[in-house]
């Protein structure tokens, strides 16, 4: 089966396998392209005020400089 654009891939699937996925020993990531960033940001903390679970938003691109002290701060 193939989704087309608009189809709710973003708005329904992700958010469903987030909450099936995620318990308290494992960890969801969601890696989303940037243009979609701000909209599934949206998605997941209107989903996290339901199952009382943080989100944390982590802008990352090949870009990004990492050091040890950035490590540290992420961590």
């Amino acid at each position: 089966m193939q989704l087309h654009m608009g189809e709710g891939k973003s708005s329904v699937i992700i958010p469903i396998l987030c909450v099936s996925l995620a318990d308290r020993e494992k960890l969801v990531r969601v890696i989303v392209p940037m243009p979609l960033s701000k909209e599934m940001l949206n998605y997941l903390a209107r989903l996290s005020g339901l199952i009382n679970r943080k989100i944390f938003y982590l802008p990352f691109s090949r870009t990004t400089r990492i050091t040890v002290d950035s490590l540290r701060q992420i961590r």
